[in-house]
């Protein structure tokens, strides 16, 4: 149900007179269903130190209604008109301690999965490149019954293939801190299962100075003809074997995945090593200059899990690299639009 203001609808009338196809609800502020979720608990984070944006303010009046006479009726040029369309499990905050970015994640308190992102989030060492758990809120009203009764806070990170890659050495050090994230993982006889394209993300903060916006994060506030400004990743630079039965993750190419009607045992760690290794290919494949990495990850996508290299032997590989190698640019196929909003280019 739209909510209604003071002049909404003298200003919903001038808006129709320049797009007569314009979405009236949206318009007028109607949130989708899965957002309200996110309205009913603003105060409550607000009272733990991490503020919404302003869409999820319970007293919220959509910016272009609450100028008196608005320059520019588009609502879609305004950033509190950003909706929460896909994952509406997870939402973006600032913590109010120290201004930084971060996520929260609808989760259940009680479950293996968050159990084991809040322990490995939690260890402080040089190895381990689990996203960091900062916080595990317990939800008012809700109990250990509920399925869904906490909110787990990370920081906001960024896909790790979002930016254009420059040099080889960027490349070279992202994947070493995959495959050592990995390995730590096996080290401690976890199994990813799901160590796929999408899943593979970066601190962004670095590279994006003035940060980039959770749901459309190619821009710095969410406006779509804003660009987001950005640095080279260079810039800031350096047992017994288990089985499982079953099929996980994004990556369907998987040979153990081949025959869907017969869940052959296979080996979780062999399957991380693969799926990894097809997730930094995707990448490779985009650009020229990549190719030396070739020899080290058409291996890890053996057809056959036993002939996939140990995580050991890949990171020695990659330690044969030389600094000329790791200093020559890398170019990709498909120019991004971002290209021109490269501070170093410029």
């Amino acid at each position: 149900m739209s909510q209604k203001w003071d002049g909404a609808e003298h200003i919903l009338k001038l808006a129709l007179a320049e797009c007569p196809i314009i979405n009236v609800d949206a318009f007028l502020g109607k949130r989708l269903e899965q957002e309200e979720f996110w309205v009913a608990h603003y105060n409550f984070l607000l009272s733990h130190g991490y503020q919404l944006r302003p869409r999820y303010n319970p007293d919220w009046v959509p910016s272009w209604i609450r100028a008196a006479q608005p320059s520019n009726l588009n609502y879609l040029d305004y950033e509190d008109s950003v909706k929460l369309i896909l994952h509406a499990d997870l939402i973006d905050a600032i913590r109010l301690q120290d201004g930084s970015r971060v996520v929260l994640k609808y989760v259940d308190r009680s479950s293996e999965e968050t159990a084991l992102a809040t322990a490995l989030g939690e260890i402080v060492h040089p190895r381990n490149h689990c996203v960091p758990v900062l916080a595990l809120l317990p939800l008012p009203g809700m109990t250990e019954l509920d399925p869904r009764n906490a909110l787990l806070v990370m920081p906001q990170l960024i896909h790790f293939a979002m930016l254009p890659f420059c040099f080889v050495g960027e490349f070279a050090e992202a994947m070493w801190q995959f495959v050592e994230g990995l390995q730590t993982l096996h080290i401690c006889r976890i199994a990813h299962r799901d160590a796929c394209y999408f899943n593979l993300m970066m601190d962004g903060s670095k590279v994006v100075p003035k940060g980039s916006h959770f749901v459309r994060p190619k821009s710095h506030t969410g406006i779509l003809r804003d660009t987001i400004e950005w640095h080279t990743r260079w810039y800031m630079k350096g047992v017994e074997l288990e089985t499982q039965v079953g099929r996980i993750g994004q990556d369907r190419s998987v040979p153990e995945f081949a025959f869907p009607l017969s869940p052959f045992p296979y080996n979780p760690f062999k399957l991380d090593i693969y799926q990894l290794g097809n997730a930094l290919l995707t990448v490779v494949e985009q650009y020229d200059g990549l190719e030396p990495f070739l020899a080290l990850l058409k291996p890890m996508t053996s057809q056959y899990p036993e002939d996939r290299p140990a995580l050991s032997e890949v990171l020695s590989q990659l330690n044969d690299f030389t600094p000329e190698m790791l200093e020559r640019r890398v170019k990709s196929r498909s120019p991004s639009s971002l290209d021109d909003y490269c501070i170093e280019r410029q």
